[in-house]
């Protein structure tokens, strides 16, 4: 009995197992290969000696035939009936085929003859001796069955035949004894080499004994030693293991021991631990323990099986399981070794909720985006809000939406988009009191409201038309902006549910979202009322600057007409005719400018170009001359400042037109650090301090100042009597490149 951990082979030199496994294969291999190598060159000398014994048959009958064929010559020369001499003639033509044929295979070979034709160099050197000889008596043959019996070259082959075949003769019997003593040596060689064979097969088998079979039996003498030391061993690691581990009867399933740290796990003491069977610990109706005992009950080893074990005061404790089937004392047990997950069960299922909540976020975020996106797209408020419902509809599972905006005139909510709600409850609630009903509540108060419509708790009146159209649950969201009520968006669901506070925030950000979108149009709608209203001011102002000054003339005039009709001074009223004629023609020259004026579009059109055509319509309606000097390229306003900077250039030209008395206008566009257009004519000028004491409205430097003003540029007046004025238009840098109105800028194109 050891009283510690022993390790037998540390100190003594042995083959491991792998070693002596690598031997026993090279032993065996090197044996079946001798044994095939030995059976392939016995079965190829057997082959060999049965083609030498056909040899040396076939060779001996060359022998006989050669004497068979000369006695045939004899009888056809000495027949006395000519029966016997036919048949000896026919005798001798078969024997003659057969000893060429033979003949040819020995040279040669012949398969069907059982000849392979490989012969020594003796033997050929003996077949050439012969070959003469051999010739000389076919030909002899063949004369002796061609020739008449009594014609001399009769008995010339017969003489031939008998001198020649005893000379083949004698050579043939010494091809036969070279046959005969070659086969015998090659009997001889295989007799020797089956000898050596066998030797070395069995110096294979000496040296697998030795240094296989008896370094196993010592490592197996010693193994059996070593289990039973490793016995007590076992038990030593089973006590001193930090993991917990139990001993099982692998036929009862019964707990035959189990260590310190099972004992602790458990909460039993040993003498309690050790008898009960493992059911008692690990519950067999729980359904991971029922495939445990299911998988203990094919006999199979357990990696890390998941079990539910309870300790001795019912607590459940999660566990994997790995179980090893080994011999202990003689009988088969399992050893079970036990680790606790139950913290890491808890710190999986945590991971996995926390997992969850952040694919809801991000789920929640994607909504939110995508809203966002949708909602930065150019696109009518009803449009805006139908296609946020179908968002919502398709990600919340919502039946039904509604949402309405507050009319700050009359304090009603106005249902502005709807999806997949019926007509009767549109018509029954298009108008809303604000505080009236849940979406009421939700807008005035400016918070969410989820509620079922088969009890509320809002001590009001609600729900009704929700109730009739079958809906289960109604949540309405406030729609807002800077913290003020634009609305509400109402959701319906057909299944009674409660949104949880995540969905709630998701939805009040998303009508904080919305909000911003409304009001964002509304400022855009009321910029471009303003805008309009600004023009027509600007019109307003051009109206009375031209035709309506020209009306309160012309009305003069009209006057003055009457007065000279009734006092019958025709040369006046004539003179009054013509210049109400006059007054007549500059209303419709001023109305023409007008409508050229508002008609200008530069949308895409460089400005420059647009210049030049302005400059040839002024020079065909005027017959004044005009020349333009452009610039290089450069950046400049957006189009909506270009434009005012065409209608500056415009009044300039009008002025021109109606005051300059001018002969020639010349436009020049300097590009630099400002954009400067500069509008000069050859005409009479004015005062431009006197004109300021007056307000200059007369001329429309007024209007162009205010134009200028609108696009962040300013407008310098060169005049003085007699040398004719020169108007420039200065607009910054800054202007030019749009960045006070955000839109990108034109580009003068060189002239």
């Amino acid at each position: 009995m050891s009283s510690g951990l022993r390790f037998p082979y540390a100190h003594e030199p042995h083959l491991s197992a792998d070693q002596l496994r690598r031997r026993y294969v090279v032993a065996l291999s090197l044996i079946a290969c001798l044994t095939i190598a030995s059976q392939f060159l016995m079965q190829l000398q057997i082959s060999d000696q049965s083609y030498d014994s056909r040899v040396v048959n076939i060779a001996g009958r060359q022998r006989m035939l050669s004497q068979k064929i000369t006695k045939l010559a004899y009888y056809v020369a000495t027949a006395a009936k000519p029966d016997a001499a036919a048949q000896a003639r026919s005798e001798l033509v078969d024997s003659l085929d057969m000893w060429q044929l033979s003949h040819a295979g020995l040279l040669h070979g012949d398969p069907s003859m059982g000849l392979p034709g490989k012969n020594s160099d003796k033997v050929i050197a003996l077949f050439d001796a012969i070959e003469p000889h051999y010739q000389a008596v076919v030909a002899a043959a063949r004369a002796v069955l061609n020739a008449p019996r009594q014609d001399a070259s009769f008995y010339q082959a017969m003489r031939e035949l008998r001198e020649h075949e005893g000379k083949f003769l004698e050579g043939m019997n010494e091809i036969v004894f070279l046959y005969d003593r070659e086969a015998n040596a090659k009997v001889a060689f295989t007799r020797r080499l089956e000898m050596a064979l066998m030797a070395f097969t069995l110096l294979v088998l000496a040296l697998e004994a030795a240094l296989i079979f008896a370094p196993a039996t010592r490592r197996i003498q010693r193994d059996i030693h070593v289990l039973a030391e490793r016995e007590q061993d076992l038990r030593l690691l089973f006590s001193a293991s930090p993991t917990p581990l139990l001993l099982v009867d692998r036929e009862n399933l019964g707990i035959l021991h189990a260590n310190q740290e099972a004992v602790r796990l458990f909460g039993v003491p040993m003498e309690e631990l050790a008898p009960a069977p493992l059911s008692a610990f690990v519950p067999p109706e729980l359904e991971a323990n029922r495939i445990f005992f299911e998988n203990l009950a094919t006999g199979g080893m357990l990696n890390k099986q998941e079990a539910s074990l309870r300790d001795a005061k019912r607590v459940s404790i999660d566990t994997l399981m790995s179980v090893r089937s080994i011999r202990f004392s003689g009988r088969p047990v399992l050893v079970l070794g036990i680790t606790d997950i139950t913290e890491f069960k808890k710190a999986q299922q945590t991971l996995a909720a926390e997992t969850r909540r952040v694919e809801e976020k991000n789920r929640e975020l994607a909504l939110l985006y995508e809203t966002t996106r949708d909602l930065a797209e150019p696109a009518s408020r009803e449009a805006i809000c139908r296609g946020m419902l179908q968002k919502l509809g398709e990600r919340l599972g919502v039946c039904g939406g509604a949402i309405r905006l507050l009319n700050p005139a009359t304090h009603e909510l106005h249902i502005v988009a709807s999806t997949n709600v019926p007509e009767a409850f549109l018509k029954a609630e298009a108008r809303m009191p604000l505080n009236a009903c849940l979406c009421g509540h939700a807008a005035s108060r400016g918070i969410s409201i989820t509620e079922a419509t088969s009890g509320t708790q809002l001590d009001i009146r609600v729900l009704n038309n929700c109730r009739k159209c079958g809906y289960a649950t109604v949540a309405a969201i406030p729609i807002c902006s800077k913290q003020q009520a634009l609305g509400v968006m109402t959701l319906f669901f057909e299944q009674a549910r409660i949104l949880a506070s995540h969905e709630l925030r998701l939805l009040e950000a998303i009508g904080l979202h919305l909000g911003v979108v409304i009001e964002n149009l509304h400022l855009v709608e009321r910029e471009k009322q303003m805008a309009v209203s600004e023009e027509r001011n600007l019109l307003a102002q051009e109206l009375h600057d031209s035709i309506a000054q020209s009306l309160a003339f012309l009305n003069l005039q009209a006057q003055m007409l009457d007065e000279s009709l009734g006092k019958g001074d025709v040369a006046r009223a004539t003179a009054e005719l013509a210049l109400m004629r006059e007054g007549v023609q500059e209303s419709y020259d001023d109305v023409r400018e007008l409508l050229v004026h508002f008609r200008i579009r530069v949308d895409q059109v460089e400005l420059q170009e647009a210049i030049r055509s302005t400059l040839e319509k002024f020079e065909g309606q005027t017959g004044l001359r005009t020349s333009f000097v452009a610039a290089k390229d450069g950046v400049l306003p957006s189009a909506a400042n270009a434009i005012q900077v065409l209608h500056i250039l415009q009044e300039a030209l009008s002025n021109v037109r109606k005051h300059a008395a001018a002969s020639a206008v010349e436009v020049v566009v300097h590009d630099g650090e400002e954009l400067r257009i500069s509008v000069r004519d050859d005409g009479c000028g004015f005062d431009p301090q006197g004109m300021a004491k007056d307000g200059g409205s007369h001329v429309g430097i007024g209007i162009m100042r205010e134009r200028a003003h609108r696009i962040g540029a300013r407008l310098d007046i060169d005049a003085a009597p007699g040398r004719g004025t020169c108007v420039t238009l200065i607009l910054p840098q800054g202007e030019r490149e749009g960045e006070e109105n955000g839109i990108g800028g034109a580009r003068i194109a060189g002239g």
